[in-house]
């Protein structure tokens, strides 16, 4: 999922494309303090980078709840 909800500053975020390695790391280990969270279900979300997907964030052994696959099925549908 692209979004998420960032606790400390209270507002929903994004997770930018084309960072640095080193940036990427410092989103994944502010995400393993419970810093983002899903905007629907309120779980623990994980940040997560790769060369298909690009960055982004998931739920916990990918169990995403419903709300967040609808939510990231229309964005996919948005991009095409």
């Amino acid at each position: 999922m692209r979004e998420a909800w960032h606790t400390n500053e209270e507002k929903l975020y994004i997770i930018p494309q084309n960072l640095p390695a080193v940036e990427i790391d410092n989103y994944k280990q502010i995400a393993k303090k419970g810093t983002f969270i899903c905007p629907y279900c309120k779980a623990k979300l994980y940040v997560k980078s790769g060369e298909i997907l690009g960055n982004f964030f998931s739920h916990l052994h990918r169990e995403s709840c419903e709300a967040s696959k609808q939510s990231e099925a229309r964005y996919n549908k948005y991009e095409k």
